[in-house]
Parts: C-alpha cells; sequence; structure tokens
C-alpha cells in the first residue's frame, strides 16, 4: 500500500513526502496536503504521543468536525481513543477520514525522545481489511525505528525552517496591510533545500509495505 510520512505542523498534519503503491488502485499524490488530527490514523498517533500539557492545549481549541459518519466528535471520546493509541504504539482509521479507506501510523523519535512526525500506511478497505491493518504494525513499527535516529532530526530542521519562512511572509505582509490567504513553501522543492533527506531509504521502506 502507500506510505507516507508526516509532522503536526500547528493544529494539523503535513504530508511531506509519499511513496505510492505499486497496485493500480493507490492513494497518492498528498505530499504538502494538511490533513485533520482526530479524524485520521496520522493526527491520532501524533497527539497521543504530544506530551500532557501540549496534548490538553490543543484539545482545547481543536475543532471535531464530522467527516464521515465515523469520525469521533466528542471530546471524551478522543481523549478515551488517544489514551488507546499511546499504549498500544499505533494509531488506525477505519474510513474516520475518508470511506472506504484504511490507515495505520506510528510515531518515529528524535535523538532526544519525541519529535512530531509519524510514518503511515494507507489503502482502500477491500484490501487493506481490518486484519491487515493490525499485521502491519509491527514491520511498520520496524520502519519507523530505522528511519528515527537520522531522519527525524532532519524533519525537525525543515519544520523550524518552514516555520521562520512562514513568520517573515506574514511580517511582510501585515507591513503592507495585506493578508495572507495561504502558507507559503511545504513543496518537495522546499524540503530538499532545507534538509539532507535519504529519499532512497524512504522509498525502500514504502516499497517494503506495499
Amino acid at each position: 500500500e502507500s506510505a507516507y510520512l508526516g509532522c503536526l505542523y500547528d493544529s494539523s498534519v503535513l504530508e511531506i513526502v509519499d511513496v505510492p503503491s505499486v497496485q493500480l488502485v493507490q492513494y497518492s499524490g498528498w505530499m504538502g496536503r494538511r490533513l485533520p488530527l482526530h479524524c485520521t490514523s496520522s493526527g491520532k498517533v501524533l497527539l497521543a504521543s504530544l506530551p500532557p500539557e501540549r496534548l490538553e492545549q490543543l484539545l482545547d481549541t481543536l475543532e471535531l468536525p464530522a467527516v464521515t459518519s465515523r469520525t469521533i466528535t466528542d471530546r471524551a471520546q478522543l481523549r478515551a481513543e488517544l489514551a488507546r493509541v499511546r499504549e498500544q504504539g499505533f494509531a488506525t482509521d477505519f474510513g474516520e477520514y475518508e470511506e472506504g479507506s484504511h490507515a495505520v501510523a506510528v510515531p518515529l523519535l528524535s535523538g532526544g525522545g519525541w519529535a512530531p512526525i509519524e510514518i503511515a500506511v494507507v489503502g482502500p478497505a477491500y484490501r487493506f481489511t481490518e486484519e491487515k491493518v493490525l499485521q502491519s504494525t509491527a514491520a511498520l513499527t520496524a520502519v519507523a525505528r530505522e528511519l528515527s535516529n537520522s531522519f527525524a532530526t532532519s524533519i525537525l530542521q525543515w519544520i523550524q525552517y518552514e516555520r521562520s519562512e512562514f513568520t517573515a511572509a506574514r511580517a511582510e505582509a501585515t507591513a503592507r496591510g495585506t493578508r495572507m490567504a495561504t502558507m507559503p513553501g511545504s513543496s518537495d522543492d522546499v524540503f530538499r533545500r532545507a534538509v539532507d533527506v535519504d529519499y532512497g531509504e524512504l522509498k525502500r521502506a514504502g516499497e517494503a509495505l506495499a
């Protein structure tokens, strides 16, 4: 199935690398997209990995719209789900973000501990069944462990770069009396310039999970 690498960016997930499945029916082209935290496996695993104080700050203001009939829209229920994710070490999405799709995500760790980055696998429900999703968690966790030491630090540097670019652009817009409609950057080109990432290693990881 398709593999993605995403990071916590403000109050959403920013997909920064994708490796499409070799299957004809696949999920691809999500790089640069921002996804909700409460109804994706990526978002839930990032939320569950947050320090308690930071988590509560986010949950206090996080909107929980119903994207599908399976989406969690109750804060108490979401807290219970995050506790389960924290305990088992991975998060799943069985049609919570998009009907007919299944996904699973695990967190990456930097050398100093937690990092706001995750790796996920997504596929159509008819092929990537709930049983297969759960069976894939061990392999996905092993891939995350291999990528963590060097890769997470590079991603953190990129996040800091992107934030500084956005802050500068917002300040310039304010000075001109104009309003920014979208966040600049987040492109593959920016990512490649900002950090030194072994794309080949990530591609091999995605292909191993295809």
